[in-house]
């Protein structure tokens, strides 16, 4: 077992090496590339976030959540809790799933992640899927109750499940936004038209031949917002929430995009000195390029 085999991770940083398709959904993603040649200003942004996370002060940025709410054709009742998204794809595996959300990776073990409320998600497919379907049962039978706990519970099951499949509105909007960057490089080019919406579901065709299927390879978790865990969540406003997990104990494991950052970040007197948490356990720093050579 190697050091990262029984953890799961929250990965960052796409946004800083490509802004321009930071909204794209992680299938359309352009992957980053295997030796990055970060600039001196991005190199600065990876650091600043690294420092962020370490803070116990300020800790992980955490998702509004509201893509998740669109599950179904029935809207969400309550409003969406503040989410994280972890990933039980190892940091070493030939996917390379960090390629696609960013190099900085933040490793928990995935006891201390369930002991928190953290799930792994429930796949449903697009269409007349049975999930989708009770959801959208439910929440329609809902929507005039008075019993605002019921109600509640539903959404919170709600939000544990991912839909394979993009939106009509999502597919349109991510294929405009993948548009756009091409369309300004053409002096006197005309508005850029969105091209035809496609299903990101999975086929049948990767369950007959035996594939390794692409959303169960990378096999999501999501640890929604509890407010009675005041040592891991700080509420700054009704939606800016972090989360604030003691280096060494809870976070365990940080992976840097380079061996340039790792040494940065060692000389770096603020990060040196949160690696090392309250119990005394100090926190691994380990660069994306020495995992690839494991």
């Amino acid at each position: 077992m190697t050091i990262h085999d029984s953890m799961l991770f929250r990965w960052m940083g796409y946004d800083i090496e490509k802004p321009e398709l930071a909204k794209l959904p992680a299938p359309r993603r352009e992957k980053l590339t295997v030796k990055p040649k970060l600039t001196d200003d991005q190199v600065k942004v990876y650091l600043n976030r690294l420092r962020d996370a370490l803070n116990p002060k300020i800790g992980l940025k955490v998702s509004p959540y509201s893509e998740a709410d669109a599950v179904g054709k029935i809207p969400p009742i309550i409003n969406p809790k503040p989410c994280l998204f972890f990933t039980e794809q190892a940091a070493g595996d030939p996917e390379e799933h960090w390629r696609m959300y960013g190099r900085l990776g933040f490793g928990f073990s995935k006891r201390f992640i369930f002991n928190s409320g953290g799930r792994p998600v429930i796949y449903a497919g697009g269409g007349k899927d049975p999930v989708l379907s009770a959801i959208g049962i439910l929440r329609k039978a809902l929507l005039k109750s008075e019993n605002k706990k019921v109600r509640q519970e539903l959404e919170t099951l709600a939000r544990f499940i991912k839909c394979t499949a993009l939106s009509r509105q999502q597919a349109d909007e991510a294929e405009q936004e993948k548009s756009e960057p091409a369309a300004k490089t053409k002096a006197g080019a005309k508005e850029a038209k969105p091209k035809p919406a496609v299903n990101e579901k999975i086929s049948m065709k990767e369950f007959r031949e035996d594939q390794p299927i692409r959303f169960l390879r990378e096999r999501e978790w999501r640890l929604l917002h509890r407010e009675k865990d005041t040592h891991l969540w700080r509420r700054v406003s009704e939606n800016d929430v972090w989360f604030t997990p003691e280096a060494g104990r809870e976070l365990q494991l940080i992976i840097v995009p380079c061996n340039l950052i790792l040494h940065a970040a060692y000389e770096d007197k603020d990060i040196r000195k949160n690696l090392r948490g309250r119990s005394g356990i100090t926190a691994q720093l380990i660069s994306a390029q020495a995992l690839r050579k494991l």
